[in-house]
């Protein structure tokens, strides 16, 4: 959960990175940040948890350190 504190210049080239290495290998772009839409404390882990994304694909949220995970239906 650093991301949200990296330069712009950083978040783009890591992400230049991650798809420049795509072609080469298999390859999956796992994040874990803050929700940028919640406001005040933490309530409900499944709808206000920090994001764990692949790819860019919403996929579940959870604590802030970790377990609980809450799956995300599809």
């Amino acid at each position: 959960m650093t991301r949200q504190y990296w330069p712009v210049a950083e978040i783009e080239r890591v992400d230049a990175i991650v798809e420049e290495a795509r072609p080469r290998m298999p390859l999956a772009h796992l994040s874990m940040e803050d929700s940028p839409t919640r406001s005040g404390g933490l309530t409900d882990v499944a709808v206000d948890g920090p994001e764990v994304r692949v790819d860019g694909d919403l996929v579940a949220r959870c604590h802030y350190h970790g377990p609980p995970v809450v799956l995300l239906g599809r």
